[in-house]
């Protein structure tokens, strides 16, 4: 974390396996080896140059540590999404996370990173447009249940800055 937080790439490079696998949970992002988690990491510190994790709490067992997070930053850069670019905001955020951390050695084997994106995409001004699934209608359903699929298959991501009645 410590490395996250100064931009130390090649210190964090160092601490992961050669095989190594980091999952974001709340973006449903997969990266194998340590040159495109180092990638993945650079785009947030891109996005949020300010950005720093603090750890709240703590917990080891075996081979595996967990980290409770807390970060914070400021909406400075553009920030890559699978939905697209959101452009800077220059807003703050501060996001809840979690983070399991499964070690072989002394490197870390595998990060599972929860955090609470939805709260991320509020702080910096973007706000959830929910489409409907095919057959239903704003408000009725014909004949489907209103939402199916996934939780959130059916939204997308809008910036604010224009009015719901005028898109």
């Amino acid at each position: 974390l410590d490395a996250f937080n100064s931009g130390d790439w090649e210190h964090m490079r160092a601490g992961l396996a050669s095989d190594s696998r980091y999952e974001e949970l709340g973006t449903e992002r997969k990266v194998d080896g340590p040159e495109k988690i180092i990638e993945v990491y650079k785009g947030w510190k891109q996005a949020f140059p300010d950005a720093a994790g603090t750890v709240t709490s703590a917990f080891a067992s075996g081979d595996t540590a967990v980290l409770e997070v807390t970060w914070n930053g400021t909406h400075a850069g553009p920030l890559t999404t699978a939905q697209g670019t959101i452009p800077a905001s220059g807003k703050s955020q501060k996001v809840p996370a979690a983070i399991f951390y499964t070690f072989g050695g002394d490197t870390i084997k595998e990060s599972r990173h929860y955090f609470d994106t939805l709260t991320l995409l509020k702080q910096i001004g973007v706000q959830p447009k929910q489409s409907l699934p095919l057959g239903v209608q704003r408000g009725r359903p014909q004949g489907r249940p209103l939402l199916s699929g996934p939780p959130c298959a059916h939204m997308t991501w809008t910036a604010p800055s224009i009015p719901p009645a005028r898109r």
